[in-house]
């Protein structure tokens, strides 16, 4: 690998943390600024997501294409739990009575879960491949 491959390695890498710390600081912004507006919350949100998904899938910033998958899967499992969660505050909202979320809180219970043995395996394999 020659020099300035590894130099534009390290930056997207770098970018990948500054973008995740700039998503945090937004979504603080949005929790602080705008409390009542969870819509506007979650859309910045997936706006974010949308932006680091494209970039993974442009650039492939890690050395291993795994790590990179693994990103993506990531960001799609995010935005998938929060049209969800979107769902469930706007059936909450427009109902006069309770609702029950029960079933829409089971699928992003289910997401999540697929998402921890997904880098569960991945752990797996890869100390196995390390020893």
């Amino acid at each position: 690998m020659s020099l300035d491959k590894k130099k534009a390695g390290v930056e997207t890498v770098l970018f990948h943390g500054l973008f995740s710390m700039y998503r945090k600081l937004m979504y603080s912004i949005t929790i602080v600024f705008f409390e009542d507006s969870f819509e506007l919350q979650a859309l910045t949100q997936v706006a974010c997501s949308g932006v680091m998904t494209m970039y993974i899938l442009n650039y492939w910033p890690f050395a291993r294409y795994a790590d990179n998958v693994s990103k993506i899967f990531n960001e799609l499992c995010f935005v998938a739990i929060l049209m969800l969660l979107a769902f469930i505050k706007n059936v909450q909202s427009s109902s006069d009575t309770s609702t029950p979320s029960f079933p829409t809180g089971g699928v992003m219970i289910g997401i999540t879960v697929t998402n921890m043995a997904f880098h569960g395996f991945r752990m797996t394999q890869n100390s196995i491949a390390a020893g």
